[in-house]
């Protein structure tokens, strides 16, 4: 007897084939029918009118600490996700020497949006090395499946200390950094991660430590996680790649030879075909026989910020003196005629202008702590010079002066959505950048997957439902080397959800006080999902999140196959 059936869905298998309407039976983890199921099941769920798919995977998300306290990987496991990827950007928690762990939990925080009290209270720390940290989370149970990547930034810090911020790694440290790659490969890492965004600095605005690396760094790291035999690595090299990027991304597949996935694609209004110039380039190199997979978001990027951990400002050599100084200096900082000038010269340089003197695209005002502001509230900065009759530069730097807590919100890319379909229709595109795990009050994406086939596959219809599911199935496990998950074939795991393709959707984000210490973070709930199995194992029933205080959680460590 079936320990569950799942009758009369259309299944679609993930792999792009046509979906067809029958019964799935899931016994011992595995899927163990598939077709028309006469025999009975200890447990039966009519599927009529759902679609029965492989759990989604998330291929970028930042668990890495919430997953030591989290075993539900909340909220990801909410939208059908039942494998994930962490670890990404050359971030993480391991490996890490005792007494190192606020370093890596203040990186945490100030490039992840974390609050360091919930890091602090949350975060498990029974390993040293990275083998350990992956043997540790399998061990203390999971309701989703993981792997990671180990990030360069970490790395560095764990080999090279303090000097990790500021100096080039000499033989010796190499040495050390290739031989712990080359172990956290054999102990179950999916590769290696690192960084060259600008936009990913420390406390003061320095460069976090993967961005002090040499080229042929990356690219050693990359060779030692390749004698594993498998392995592929994960690049941040700018908020919308362009020529330098995809100049080291080609060096790292090429030298290397070994998948490369990097990001991020995205559209630009200020270089209006910058995504287009680097999809050509990428079908060039592609045709090379590189295996490059450029990392795309189905998003509009809105990013919530405030002075003190802005995203759009932090890029700016001039923000550093902001970051470094304390609240109490900032008024004469922003007072500065000189400050003014330079920060006006290097918005414009980065080609963010526009969020301060557009009318449509406009920053507007999230919230305010003085009183006398609360009427601006909603309003766009362009709005307010309005009223106010001072230019929209003028009107920022005084609002930053009256309230130096004041939140803003702004959309800065992925705004035409045909160039949004033209960058995720290219065949290299992978659907990731969820970030889900990190950005816990800045903004939450962690309901990719649902916003991707609600808008884009039965909205816009720019894939068949089939494809759709391929592309958050089949298609990250196989670049990833996972090739048992993501699919619904006969005697593979059962990772499984079941859906309304005509009611999934996101709920609107809301604030809770969840986190380790009440801290609070943006979560996202989905619309029409009805079931999700990892491994066999039930996770969502009608919609909700099953009571599984008494079950062992079914979720394992996915270790990849050559690739």
């Amino acid at each position: 007897m079936f320990d569950y059936i799942i009758r009369n869905g259309l299944i679609v298998d993930g792999l792009g084939n046509p979906g067809k309407v029958g019964d799935l039976g899931i016994s011992n983890q595995s899927i163990a029918e598939i077709g028309q199921i006469k025999e009975g099941g200890k447990n039966e769920i009519d599927a009529t009118g759902l679609v029965v798919a492989p759990g989604f995977i998330d291929p970028h998300t930042h668990y890495d600490a919430q997953i030591t306290w989290d075993p539900f990987a909340s909220c990801s496991s909410w939208h059908g996700v039942t494998s994930l990827i962490f670890g990404n950007c050359g971030f993480g928690i391991a490996p890490c020497r005792p007494g190192s762990q606020n370093f890596l939990m203040r990186l945490l925080s100030r490039v992840e949006g974390i609050e360091m009290n919930a890091l602090q209270k949350g975060i498990h720390w029974d390993f040293e090395t990275y083998p350990q940290y992956l043997a540790m989370i399998e061990k203390q149970g999971i309701w989703v499946n993981v792997s990671g990547f180990i990030g360069h930034s970490v790395l560095r810090q764990f080999v090279m200390g303090e000097k990790a911020w500021t100096d080039k790694a000499n033989e010796a440290e190499l040495t050390a950094m290739e031989n712990i790659v080359y172990e956290a490969m054999l102990g179950g890492a999916v590769g290696i991660s690192t960084s060259t965004h600008k936009s990913h600095i420390g406390d003061d605005g320095s460069p976090i430590p993967s961005r002090v690396a040499s080229r042929e760094e990356i690219i050693r790291l990359a060779k030692a996680m390749r004698r594993s035999g498998r392995g592929l690595v994960q690049i941040s090299v700018d908020s919308s790649v362009d020529e330098s990027g995809l100049d080291i991304v080609a060096d790292l597949a090429r030298q290397a030879d070994c998948p490369v996935t990097f990001g991020a694609i995205r559209f630009d209004s200020s270089q209006p075909n910058r995504h287009l110039l680097a999809l050509q380039k990428i079908d060039k190199l592609t045709a090379e026989g590189l295996r490059l997979y450029p990392q795309v978001t189905c998003w509009k990027l809105t990013i919530d910020f405030n002075l003190k951990n802005s995203t759009v400002f932090s890029r700016m050599p001039v923000w550093r003196q902001v970051l470094a100084s304390a609240r109490s200096e900032w008024s004469k900082i922003f007072k500065d005629p000189q400050f003014r000038e330079t920060f006006k010269s290097e918005l414009e340089k980065i080609g963010r202008s526009f969020i301060l003197q557009s009318k449509d695209n406009s920053m507007h005002i999230n919230s305010v702590s003085v009183p006398s502001l609360e009427p601006l509230v909603g309003k766009t900065i362009f709005e307010v010079s309005q009223l106010i009759k001072l230019d929209p530069w003028e009107t920022f730097f005084n609002l930053a002066i009256q309230d130096n807590e004041i939140e803003f919100k702004a959309v800065v890319l992925n705004t035409d959505e045909e160039a949004v379909a033209t960058i995720l229709q290219h065949p290299q595109s992978l659907l990731a950048l969820s970030d889900a795990g990190a950005h816990a009050t800045l903004l939450c994406e962690a309901g990719q997957t649902s916003h991707f086939l609600s808008r884009w596959v039965r909205e816009r219809g720019i894939f068949s439902l089939e494809e759709g599911i391929r592309r958050i199935t089949s298609m990250p496990a196989d670049i990833f080397g996972i090739s048992n998950r993501g699919r619904i074939q006969k005697g593979l795991p059962a990772d499984l959800v079941v859906f309304d393709f005509a009611k999934i959707s996101n709920q609107e984000s809301e604030l809770l006080y969840d986190l380790p210490g009440n801290e609070p973070r943006l979560v996202q709930r989905a619309n029409g999902i009805c079931w999700s199995f990892v491994n066999g194992q039930l996770l969502i029933s009608n919609g909700k999140i099953l009571d599984h205080s008494d079950v062992p959680p079914p979720g394992m460590l996915l270790r990849p196959l050559a690739n």
